[in-house]
């Protein structure tokens, strides 16, 4: 159950994440990518919550991203910007690593965040956002 969420909410952040083509957006996933995953593959000494947080999503992430023809590094690039290694209030409330609008079982948490109108204005407004169950084989909190 939990991996059709997963499944459904990356097809859902790679539609997205196709749609963002401006070159400092590619530099900033392509710096993470390569970070994270040096961190992912490198035996650590001292944790960290980023490194907390790669080796918890690397294996699900893993799964999924082969299950679907995706890349791994993508994703975990994705969750990393959008809940600032599972920090954000919205991961911690809702379990919502990428940025996920929505609700899943009629449950969502309402947040503000910040959107683009059609003629490049930026602007804050409110929006619902999906409330994932926990997964326990993911993390523990």
């Amino acid at each position: 159950m939990y991996n059709n969420i997963l499944i459904s909410d990356f097809r859902e952040v790679f539609q997205i994440f196709k749609r963002i083509q401006t070159v400092i957006g590619k530099a900033i996933i392509l710096g993470i990518m390569v970070i994270g995953f040096s961190f992912a593959s490198t035996t650590l000494v001292h944790a960290s919550v980023e490194t907390n947080f790669i080796q918890q999503f690397k294996v699900p992430i893993t799964k999924v991203s082969k299950e679907n023809h995706l890349y791994p590094s993508v994703m975990m690039a994705q969750a990393i910007v959008e809940s600032d290694f599972g920090r954000s209030e919205l991961s911690i409330q809702a379990n919502n690593y990428f940025g996920v609008k929505g609700s899943y079982n009629g449950q969502s948490v309402t947040m503000d965040t910040g959107e683009y109108s059609a003629k490049g204005k930026h602007f804050v407004t409110a929006a619902q956002f999906k409330k994932i169950p926990k997964y326990h084989g993911v993390h523990s909190r």
